[in-house]
C-alpha cells in the first residue's frame, strides 16, 4: 500500500485495476513518511461497477451539499460523493474511504474525479483537526506573513505571484490547512503543496513564468507551473501567524484604473474567511465549533486589508501590488 505524510498524518491507499493511479497527481508533492506507520486516512480505490452512474437519491439518500458537478449525500455516518459517474464513500469514524471510480475517458466532466478525491480528503482530514482554507500564504523577509483569501477569479494568484516576484517565500497559492498547536494554542497554517495553476491573463502579467507552464488543464483554461522550479529554495511548509506580523489580504479584480489597498473590518474579513471555508456550512460536519474558533483567532492576530486590483496591477503587478503591501507591512 503506497503512503505519504501530511504533517504527522499518514495517508495510505490501495489501487488495483487502473492504468494510472487516480490519487497520484493530487499527492505528487507529498513525501512518504519517514518511518513506517499505520495510515490514519486510508483510501480503497476500485474501478466503478455498473450502476455507479445512477443517482443515489433514487436509493433514498438525502442530498447534503454540492460543488460543481459533485453532489454529496448523507450516508452511513458520513457522506457519499457522486459526479454522475463515480462514487466515493467518506465515513467520519476513521474507516477507509471507498472510491469506485471510472476511467478518465468516461468522466462526465474532465477532471471531476480529481475534484471528488480532493473533497473526500478535505472531509477526512477534519477528523485529524486539519481544517481546509481556500487561500494562499506567503512570508515576508521580515518574518511577517500574508494570508491571501479569495474565491476563484478574485485575483488571489495574481496577488500571490506579485509578492513572490518581489522575493517573498510561499506556502501555496490556493489550498491551506489550519490547525491549533496543542502546546501553545497558536494557529499554524500548513501548505498542501502542489502546482500553481495560471490562467492566460495571469501568465500574460508574469511573462517570466510562461516558459515554465505545462499544458492546459483538462477542466479549465489554466496551465500548471511548478513553484519549486519558478521559485527555487523558497518553499515553506508552515507559518504561525502572530500579532503585529500577520496580514490578511482580500483581493478582488475591478475595472478601475488604479489599484487600492484599504483596511476592512474584522466582521467583513470573517465573512470572507467563512466563504473560503466551505465545509463549515455542511450539516453534520465534525469539529465545526473548533474550526470557527480557529478562524476568529486567526483574525485577532491579523490586520485586514481589501485589495482592489485595477488595470495597473496587470501591467506592473510587482510594482503596484507588492510595493503597496510591503509599505503596509512596514507600518505595522
Amino acid at each position: 500500500m503506497p503512503s505519504v505524510a501530511l504533517y504527522g498524518t499518514t495517508l495510505g491507499w490501495s489501487c488495483e485495476g487502473f492504468a494510472l493511479d487516480p490519487l497520484a497527481s493530487l499527492l505528487a508533492f507529498l513525501a512518504p513518511p519517514a518511518a513506517p506507520r499505520p495510515a490514519a486516512i486510508r483510501f480503497i480505490l476500485r474501478p466503478a461497477p455498473p450502476g455507479t452512474e445512477s443517482d443515489p437519491a433514487t436509493e433514498g439518500l438525502v442530498p447534503s451539499f454540492f460543488h460543481g458537478i459533485v453532489q454529496a449525500y448523507e450516508a452511513s455516518g458520513g457522506f457519499l460523493l457522486w459526479d454522475r459517474a463515480s462514487r466515493i464513500h467518506v465515513p467520519l469514524d476513521g474507516s477507509p474511504l471507498e472510491a469506485n471510480l471510472v476511467a478518465p475517458e468516461r468522466e462526465i466532466i474532465a477532471g471531476s474525479t480529481a475534484v471528488m478525491l480532493q473533497i473526500a480528503l478535505t472531509l477526512a482530514l477534519r477528523r485529524e483537526r486539519l481544517f481546509h482554507l481556500h487561500a494562499a500564504a506567503v512570508v515576508h523577509g521580515s518574518g511577517a506573513g500574508i494570508l491571501v483569501v479569495g474565491s476563484s477569479g478574485a485575483g488571489k494568484t495574481t496577488t500571490t505571484l506579485a509578492l513572490l516576484e518581489a522575493g517573498l517565500s510561499y506556502l501555496v497559492d490556493d489550498c491551506l490547512f489550519a490547525r491549533r498547536l496543542p502546546t501553545s494554542g497558536q494557529i499554524e497554517l500548513l501548505a498542501f503543496p502542489r502546482e500553481f495553476h495560471l490562467g492566460p491573463a495571469t501568465l500574460a502579467a508574469f511573462p517570466r513564468l510562461a516558459p515554465l507552464a505545462g499544458p492546459l488543464s483538462a477542466r479549465a483554461d489554466k496551465r500548471p507551473v511548478d513553484p519549486r522550479e519558478a521559485y527555487p529554495e523558497r518553499a515553506r511548509a508552515a507559518w504561525t501567524p502572530a500579532k503585529g506580523a500577520s496580514m490578511a489580504v482580500f483581493p478582488t479584480i475591478t475595472g478601475d484604473a488604479e489599484t487600492t489597498l484599504a483596511p476592512i473590518s474584522k466582521a467583513e474579513a470573517f465573512g470572507h474567511l467563512l466563504a473560503s471555508s466551505a465545509a463549515l456550512v455542511i450539516g453534520g460536519i465534525p469539529n465545526r465549533e473548533e474550526n470557527l474558533a480557529l478562524l476568529r483567532d486567526l483574525l485577532e492576530v491579523s490586520s485586514c486589508r481589501e485589495l482592489r486590483l485595477g488595470r495597473d496591477a496587470l501591467i506592473d503587478p510587482r510594482g503596484i501590488v507588492a510595493d503597496r503591501i510591503d509599505r503596509e507591512i512596514a507600518r505595522e
